[in-house]
């Protein structure tokens, strides 16, 4: 059987299919916190973030000074993006496709072997990529055949 290999983003290897099974690793989800206190951090990151914008735009100083507001825009807006949410953990997942195509019934109690069996794969193929990958921006030298 042939493996498939799912990645949420550039870097993470999310599951692994094969077959009618698909294994998917546990992770972290963020949901908003809908409380008083998860609307009032999510309204106050959101002033601190256009407040640094507005800075940013009106800002023509040279010496390094759009520069730095460029940076402490870019760190604010990575700290205050999570502001008003809280983390969830989602544990491993195993779903029979045939069965469940909506993936909505983690089977992983039922089938032990099969979802260590494909945790394994998932995390050999891991380090396959981390070792084969190249540095971003540069490619390998051309091979000309002489």
């Amino acid at each position: 059987h042939e493996f498939f290999y799912f990645r949420a983003n550039s870097s993470v290897i999310e599951a692994v299919r094969r077959g009618k099974w698909k294994y998917r690793v546990g992770r972290t989800r963020w949901i908003k916190d809908k409380s008083p206190t998860g609307r009032a951090a999510r309204e106050a990151a959101k002033t601190k973030v256009d407040d640094l914008k507005k800075e940013l735009s009106g800002s023509v100083s040279k010496g390094g000074g759009r520069s730095k507001l460029r940076k402490d825009l870019h760190r604010v807006t990575q700290k205050y993006k999570r502001a008003g949410y809280k983390s969830v953990p989602v544990p491993c997942q195993l779903f029979n496709l045939e069965t469940d195509i909506g993936e909505e019934h983690n089977l992983i109690s039922n089938f032990p072997a099969i979802a260590k069996e494909m945790s394994e794969r998932l995390l050999a193929f891991g380090k396959i990529i981390r070792a084969e990958a190249r540095p971003a921006g540069h490619l390998a030298p051309a091979d000309t055949g002489r």
